[in-house]
């Protein structure tokens, strides 16, 4: 917005002479009638013309004024109330009978002033009432004459309008008329005056009482402004800073290409926005959110200034590291975790541009573990855990990539930079070598203890050339490898894939269990953290043989996912639950509301939003009664096909929910685009957060992040009454697990819920 330097009164001298002399044959003309009008004018002029102490006293004078120089009853300064509606007009000053009264709403439709704002002028000199009928105010005051000139910003807009009138007929000649404008104009640059003034100072209060920190820089980069917050975070003054180069505050974290880039993009649009990290006076680094925003000099229309903003997101980073961690590495152990190996070997594959390259993919599975866990307890076993991760920290090498898969389960990725050596040589010495580290004895609790290791071998690319080919065969080998006696190496072969077979006959088998439905949902209840009371359920699946035997889901949930069968047990669950929904509805003791799990599978199925439209409609189902859980993994797998599908289930009524978040670390700024109603806190970290400090911090800053997304937070695995006070005082809504019930069948859930009502009734 530009507006005309305020003119003084010497200044106006000569325009308001000039324009009196034009109009009315010059000041003070011998013979003129209105001699006395005029000089009464001119001193209005010069009056208003002066700088004003305040905005409000200014107004004043110039009503006042007006009213005197025209001799009317009435003059007024009023501003459109709302420049989009521009229905009403708001008085800023009145004048009325030579005194000043408070001001009023007035509506515009159908009024004289209306028709000021329109035309930009209009002079009535009587018969105003019968001009303008349907005006009340016009009509109850009686007023006959009406002389208005419009106020407009330097943009042209008209803002406002300035006015006389009266009882009486206005007696206003050819020169007189002019002069409301002049006034109309000096109101108008007084009025946007004003409203500068205030952006300045609400401006440079924002400036200076910002959290974060604030810099203006000339286009040479050298400081000359920074707030209060500059000298908190970084140690320095203002009066230090002022006349640096803001390179006071670089790290050695960015090169001389980030700032190239920087700048060119800077030149290019006038912004920057991005990551970067600050050191204060003190040198200890911290990262910070930077926006650079270009202030452009209007007369040559390149940036004169850059105004800098620095946010602290140190607190932020620590929890993405931890959250990251957490996702890619093994608590346990400390070692990469299933998900970071995975994504290791298919760097790895991406980087062969030829099959000459060589590289073993190893699966150890420890012998003896499981006795030991059993006779000695958890605490032992993962001590042994942990020392077995520190051995194979050790070995075989640089070209190694060890990690933990699972249980009592390792992965080691091994590259081979010599192409003259023998792989399965090679292989076979550094497998056997981890045996041998392995095999040695472990001192346990302050008790000796022995335990050896089975390996399993896939070669790249003699046994696979994909990642999946090569996991699954190094896993047979292991399998072998424990089959034949334990402690000893396997190397992948063809007859090993009998294996293959046995998942076969699980598929039969699961084909089977469906047609004679051996399959069925359990339901484990869900409670508020505040009162424990009962909010909802979540179904799971079960599987029991004809004989009893009951088939746990995590023997045949991997294969079902492995096989794509777990798309037929999907579609047999949602069912289940969405008819089971329709038998309770109306039954007391039943559950509000039931989530379900959706598997990657099933999502990625293109039939499967049919299907499920399809499904809603045959049984009826209130879908605002279910909810869907999708496991934050497969999430972020194809963050933009998943907000898609996910706005098409929540069309469909059905509320959703991220199951085992944290575990694949979903961004802000992802999460704000999927329409989800609640985050489920995996298990992970609600096991150990008692004796963890890091998890209570993870945990907290998990469920600030959902409620900051007004989401509800869930965490699931709660076991005793420690882990329940821990996540209600940290703000978590809902809580599920064991310490409240084990999942149960239907007609036996209704009666957990009754009795869960009547405990916290």
């Amino acid at each position: 917005m530009t507006v005309n330097k305020q003119q003084s009164g010497s200044d106006l001298v000569l325009p308001i002479g000039k324009a009196l002399a034009s109009v009315g044959g010059g000041l003070g003309k011998p013979g003129c009638v209105h001699d006395d009008t005029f000089r009464r004018a001119f001193q209005a002029l010069l009056s208003v013309s002066e700088p004003s102490q305040s905005i409000d006293t200014f107004l004043a004078k110039c009503v006042e004024q007006i009213s005197v120089a025209y001799g009317s009853r009435y003059a007024f300064i009023g501003k459109v109330q709302d420049l989009n509606d521009r229905s009403h007009i708001e008085t800023i000053s009145c004048f009325v009978d030579g005194e000043l009264t408070s001001n009023m709403v007035y509506p515009l439709c159908g009024s004289p002033c209306q028709e000021v704002l329109q035309k930009g002028e209009l002079y009535v000199d009587e018969g105003l009432c019968a001009r303008y009928p349907d005006d009340e105010l016009l009509q109850d005051m009686g007023l006959a004459s009406y002389y208005g000139s419009v106020l407009k910003d330097s943009q042209g807009t008209a803002i406002g309008l300035v006015v006389i009138c009266d009882t009486e007929p206005l007696d206003l000649n050819d020169w007189n008329l002019p002069l409301l404008r002049l006034f109309a104009e000096r109101i108008s640059h007084e009025i946007e005056r004003e409203l500068i003034e205030q952006e300045l100072r609400l401006s440079s209060s924002v400036f200076q009482n910002s959290h974060d920190i604030a810099v203006i820089v000339q286009n040479d980069w050298k400081i000359i402004k920074a707030n209060r917050t500059f000298e908190t975070m970084t140690g320095w003054s203002e009066s230090d800073a002022q006349g640096q180069h803001i390179f006071l505050l670089r790290s050695d974290r960015e090169d001389d290409e980030f700032y190239r880039a920087l700048t060119i993009q800077l030149l290019k649009t006038g912004f920057w926005s991005g990551e970067l990290w600050v050191k204060p006076k003190n040198g200890k680094i911290f990262p910070v959110d930077c926006t650079i925003k270009g202030v452009v000099d209007p007369s040559t229309g390149e940036n004169k200034h850059y105004i800098m903003i620095f946010s602290d997101i140190s607190e932020r980073k620590y929890a993405e590291e931890r959250i990251n961690r957490l996702a890619y590495y093994d608590a346990g152990t400390d070692l990469p975790n299933r998900t970071h190996f995975q994504d290791e070997l298919k760097k790895v594959l991406s980087q062969q541009r030829d099959k000459s390259a060589r590289f073993s993919v190893m699966f150890m599975d420890l012998d003896g573990f499981k006795a030991v866990n059993d006779r000695m307890g958890h605490a032992a076993g993962d001590q042994l855990l942990r020392e077995v991760a520190d051995r194979l920290r050790a070995l075989p090498g640089r070209n190694a990539f060890a990690a933990r898969l699972g249980g009592d389960e390792f992965g080691i990725l091994v590259r081979y930079s010599d192409r003259n050596s023998s792989i399965v040589l090679t292989s076979d010495q550094i497998a056997n070598q981890i045996i041998s580290a392995i095999g040695h004895p472990y001192e346990i609790e302050g008790e000796p203890v022995r335990i050896s290791a089975s390996i399993g071998v896939a070669l790249y690319p003699d046994h696979g050339e994909e990642s999946k080919t090569l996991l699954r065969n190094a896993d047979l080998a292991t399998y072998y490898a424990k089959s034949e006696g334990r402690n000893r190496v396997e190397f992948f072969h063809d007859a090993l894939c009998e294996k293959a077979d046995c998942e076969a006959a699980m598929m039969a088998l699961m084909h089977k269990g469906l047609r004679e439905d051996q399959f069925f949902m359990v339901y484990q209840s869900k409670h508020s953290a505040n009162d424990e009371r009962v909010v909802g359920a979540e179904a799971l699946m079960r599987w029991r043989l004809d004989d009893g035997t009951m088939i746990s889901p995590g023997q045949f949930i991997p294969v079902a996912e492995e096989t794509g069968q777990i798309c037929e047990l999907g579609q047999f669950a949602l069912r289940s639950v969405f008819e089971q929904l329709v038998a309770w509805e109306g039954l007391e003791g039943a559950p509000e509301r039931v989530s379900i799990n959706l598997s990657g599978r099933q999502l990625m199925s293109p039939i499967f939003l049919s299907r499920l439209e399809d499904m809603v409609k045959e049984t009826g189902v209130n879908t605002k009664r279910v909810e869907l859980e999708i496991t934050e993994t497969w999430l972020m797998e194809d963050p933009d096909h998943s907000a898609r599908l996910l706005k098409a289930l929540k069309n469909l009524g059905f509320s959703l929910s991220i199951d085992d978040f944290g575990v694949a670390y979903s961004s802000m700024n992802y999460l704000r685009h999927f329409p989800v109603d609640v985050i489920k806190i995996d298990q992970s970290f609600v096991r150990d957060v008692m004796s963890d400090k890091s998890l209570v911090a993870i945990i907290s800053a998990i469920i600030a992040m959902g409620h900051s997304l007004d989401l509800k937070v869930l965490a699931e695995g709660v076991e005793n009454r420690d882990q329940l006070e821990l996540l209600r005082a940290l703000g978590c809504d809902e809580i599920q697990g064991y310490y409240f019930s084990r999942p149960v069948e239907a007609d036996r859930l209704k009666f957990v819920h009754s009795v869960a009502a009547a405990l916290s009734a």
